[in-house]
């Protein structure tokens, strides 16, 4: 994920998008998901009970599951719906054509500010200017090359221990992850 949004911000140039590559170059990749690190860090200042542990995984897999789970946490009215549960936000995307986003993003702020916020929302939506936005969108996840398989299994031995050790932090018996099975134990 680290890698997919430093590649479409330009961080990392666009003939260097093998993983291995960036990762020697950035340490920051690997220690940014020792996840059961950074957790302690929040439960050396928050009691455990104040805290809720979500996966991406799961909200992807069951919204209306782990919407309830938050607004249960939360004290909010577990009833409520809202319709942008299932909205998708923060694709790992670039622009095939970044003067074509341009036009679009330039088109937006002056309907913005002729008509509103909703207007432009509600205009983005039509099927002529969506079909536009996503022919100009180019998924990272089918552009960059996946990591390689000495390098995966490298990385399931690296995190196994964060791995379980962030399940034993939250209580759980497993994560939502294929490198948990692969870690094993």
């Amino acid at each position: 994920s680290n890698h997919l949004h430093e590649l479409r911000v330009g961080h990392i140039q666009a003939d260097l998008n093998a993983f291995e590559d960036a990762e020697r170059m950035n340490p920051m990749y690997l220690e940014q998901s020792r996840y059961a690190s950074h957790l302690r860090r929040w439960l050396d200042l928050f009691p455990r009970e104040q805290l809720l542990v979500l996966f991406q995984e799961e909200i992807e897999q069951q919204p209306d599951t782990q919407v309830h789970a938050l607004y249960e946490f939360l004290g909010l009215d577990t009833g409520y719906r809202s319709r942008y549960v299932r909205e998708r936000v923060n694709v790992s995307a670039a622009d095939r054509s970044p003067a074509a986003r341009r036009i679009l993003q330039a088109g937006a702020g002056a309907l913005r500010r002729v008509f509103g916020d909703r207007f432009v929302r509600e205009f983005r939506a039509l099927g002529p200017t969506r079909r536009i936005r996503e022919a100009n969108r180019l998924p990272l996840t089918s552009a960059v090359p996946p990591m390689s398989d000495g390098m995966r299994r490298r990385l399931v031995r690296e995190f196994a221990d964060d791995m379980h050790e962030l399940a034993r932090m939250i209580g759980r018996s497993d994560l939502p992850w294929p490198s948990w099975v692969e870690a094993g134990r």
